[in-house]
């Protein structure tokens, strides 16, 4: 399987249920259809329904020229079933078409629902090429597995060393911001990867030369599931609006944040200058410019300052050709799922590290156009006017440096893969590898000369630079290898996380602010009333109910557990019924194996006491 075929593997709806994208208030994709096959009914025009199919459920009903039923029916989707006198209809006759559903028997549904699988499930989410990866570094030849990583960095390190003089040349012949942004990265080294693998991103390089687009349509790049988002409007159009937009970022800026916050924006401002990531305007002059604003916040202890390109219209003229697929902690779980199904009681340890690149989005640098055409303005303390800005590098905050950094983030692990056969995801900036103990030296040598061969700039000290262990860090979350051994791996909030999170929920709560349906439905509470501007100010009763069970989920949560049994998807389907009229009501549910196999069922009267209390809040309750 390609490495295209890596990424999109399963239907593009169901990649976005899994992988949680689904857009606010959509409903997840059908996996099954509702029936087994329709039935169409012709019958003259009438205000009652003609005889149904035996557990034929009515669908829909239509009035149509027979003319144009029977032009419809030269190719017929669903059957056809006419009630009526068919010979002395004209094409001009007017005719109702009645839709049924026809039910699967329960064989056929059940056997369907096997095929199609758990949107969720590790054992669909995990595609061939990966199990392979899996394979060669639990149970294969690690002295093959060592040389052929040991190889992988001869061969290009030779490369990088005879194509020293035209990356030079390269380098000289490019665009004074973009010279400076990309200084080390060897291009015609990372291009040579990119073909000798056979990776999808073959224009990478070449839209890294000329600085990636923050406006506009953002190139395709073959690794990601198609999907088209339409720009609100034109970048031209911007230009027209530009003046508009500028002076309401200007009305934004002028409220001030709190001074401290406004001291480490600015700080952190002249910070950049001097890396050469953003420069001064000299003449302050916003006519003809879009604007976007650049404000601060404190995260984890430490600032981080925000470009919002939003507020100036930029990332409203951005067109996206693709919907983008990030490894979610669902990879690494199904990776090492896969792993203990491989080896029983095995003799080995496993340990892991999750390595960061420094100031990712700082490493590449913006095209030419919008260098001339974008900047931000931020507060400089002492001062009652904003100072304005430009950029060179990709801001924090633009929808183009998503688009850019995301590609560049595929290609670095498709190539850890291809290249390195390393067990290992990737998160933006985040790359997490596993890796046996007795090869994780070989693991992490090939690893970090990848990186440095490229040319890419990662952490190599302090708490973003921590050894392998069998307990690590990775996306917030705690892995702990230790149990491998015994069949199963841990993953589960780490300390610091849960602390973090609970501190920021205590401090909504304590600002006046009790929840009994579980943390998902906490979650989907706070959630919806998030998106409709609610503040910390004036909660709801729902809202503070939601946050205290959230609070109190996260202090006693266990880790998960995952271990060869997760490769296995069972199905239950659950189904009830509802007779308010007498207040009586039943459930059930069957149970099915991996194979479709009958296991157990049951189906039970809902206890009278029970029902009258449920009717109590709703006619029809669920």
């Amino acid at each position: 399987m390609s490495l295209q075929s890596a990424v999109e593997h399963s239907a593009q709806g169901t990649q976005r249920l899994v992988l949680g994208l689904q857009p606010a208030g959509a409903k997840a994709p059908q996996l099954l259809p509702e029936f087994g096959h329709h039935l169409q009914v012709v019958v003259t025009p009438s205000s009652t329904l003609p005889q149904a199919p035996q557990h034929a459920v009515f669908v829909s009903r239509r009035l149509l020229q027979w003319g144009q039923f029977q032009a419809e029916c030269r190719s017929p989707s669903v059957g056809i079933r006419c009630d009526l006198d068919t010979s002395v209809l004209m094409p001009s006759s007017l005719v109702e078409i009645v839709l049924f559903g026809i039910p699967a028997s329960p064989e056929v549904f059940v056997r369907k629902a096997v095929e199609a699988g758990h949107p969720a499930d590790f054992k669909s989410s995990l595609e061939p090429l990966l199990k392979s990866i899996v394979e060669e570094n639990i149970v294969g030849d690690e002295l093959k597995l060592a040389k052929a990583r040991l190889a992988f960095v001869a061969k290009w390190s030779s490369r990088a060393k005879a194509l020293e003089k035209r990356e030079a040349e390269l380098h000289a012949g490019l665009p004074k911001h973009i010279k400076h942004i990309l200084k080390g990265k060897r291009l015609l080294l990372l291009q040579e990867m990119i073909d000798f693998y056979g990776l999808p991103d073959t224009e990478l390089v070449e839209h890294m030369k000329e600085g990636f687009s923050l406006s506009g349509w953002m190139p395709g790049s073959g690794s990601f599931p198609a999907s088209t988002k339409r720009p609100e409007f034109s970048v031209d159009a911007l230009r027209l609006l530009s003046a508009g937009f500028n002076a309401a970022t200007l009305s934004k800026a002028k409220v001030r944040q709190e001074r401290p916050l406004e001291e480490a924006t600015w700080q952190e401002t002249l910070a950049e200058e001097e890396q050469g990531w953003v420069w001064r305007c000299e003449d302050q002059v916003m006519d003809g410019k879009v604007v976007a604003r650049r404000f601060g916040i404190f995260q984890n202890g430490k600032i981080r300052v925000i470009d919002d390109l939003t507020c100036c219209g930029l990332n409203a003229t951005v067109g996206l050709r693709e919907k983008f697929v990030l490894h979610s902690i669902d990879k690494m779980a199904a990776m090492l799922a896969y792993a203990t199904s491989l080896v029983k009681d095995p003799d080995f340890s496993l340990c892991g590290r999750t390595y960061d690149l420094k100031s990712a989005y700082k490493q590449f640098p913006i095209c030419q156009r919008d260098y001339d055409l974008l900047r931000f303005m931020v507060a400089e303390p002492g001062k009652t006017e904003p100072t304005l800005f430009g950029f060179s590098s990709l801001p924090f905050g633009g929808i183009g440096s998503v688009s850019a950094f995301l590609r560049i983030s595929l290609c670095l692990w498709q190539l850890g893969i291809k290249g390195l056969r390393v067990m290992w995801t990737a998160f933006f900036d985040d790359y997490s590898v596993v890796s046996k103990e007795s090869l994780k030296r070989n693991a992490a040598f090939g690893t970090e000369s990848l990186f440095q061969l490229l040319g890419l700039t990662f952490a190599k000290e302090g708490k973003k630079a921590p050894p392998f262990s069998e307990v690590f860090s990775m996306l917030g979350l705690s892995v702990n290898l230790g149990p491998f051994k015994k069949g199963s791996v841990e993953i589960g909030h780490t300390e610091k996380r849960v602390s973090e999170l609970d501190t920021s929920l205590k401090a909504v709560v304590d600002q006046g602010h009790t929840f009994g349906r579980g943390p998902a439905q906490a979650l989907r509470t706070i959630d919806h009333h998030a998106r409709t501007g609610a503040t910390c100010k004036k909660l709801p009763p729902a809202v503070e109910s939601a946050l205290a069970v959230m609070r109190s989920r996260l202090k006693s949560a266990i880790p998960l557990q995952i271990s060869s049994v997760d490769l296995s998807t069972w199905y239950l389907f659950t189904d009830g019924s509802c007779e308010a009229a007498t207040g009586s009501g039943a459930v059930g549910a069957v149970l099915y194996d991996q194979c479709g196999r009958l296991v157990s069922a049951f189906s039970e009267s809902v206890p009278t006491g029970v029902m009258h209390s449920l009717l109590q809040d709703s006619a029809n309750p669920i």
